[in-house]
């Protein structure tokens, strides 16, 4: 955890001129560090491990849209403002954002899921139903 934060900071504060390179890598690894040391979440290992196989859709959707078989582009990206490295057509911060992302849903998951849970619905029905508009009783 930490060499992977300490690497996407090195590379973010070097590249302060590079938007999506610098905001990217800065605020996913001030994220990482925060969930491991600051909140210490026990699911981090657990999500890391299992990141690579998010990568699959991933790679599949933001291909197409980053022009992996068509024409032209759905999303284009300003090579200016990141490293100009890609993963056939997307770029590599975008590996980077999507952790960031998807690491942020779940923590605000996590934190929320007993607030907003609410009892389970029963799936046991009233003795009289109504079944294609008239009444039936259960059957035990």
């Amino acid at each position: 955890m930490i060499v992977l934060s300490a690497l996407l900071l090195l590379i973010g504060f070097n590249n302060l001129g590079r938007a999506y390179t610098s905001v990217s890598c800065i605020s996913t690894a001030v994220l990482l560090i925060a969930l491991e040391f600051i909140v210490k979440v026990k699911w981090l290992p657990g999500f890391l491990s299992i990141y690579p196989l998010l990568l699959i859709p991933f790679l599949i959707v933001n291909g197409i849209l980053t022009g992996t078989g068509l024409q032209q582009p759905v999303v284009w990206y300003n090579d200016a403002e990141n490293l100009g490295l890609r993963v056939f057509t997307i770029p590599v911060e975008d590996f980077v954002y999507a952790l960031d992302m998807l690491l942020f849903n779940l923590f605000f998951y996590e934190k929320f899921k007993p607030v907003f849970n609410a009892p389970p619905v029963s799936v046991e029905m009233s003795r009289r139903q109504k079944v294609r508009g008239r009444s039936v009783s259960n059957v035990e």
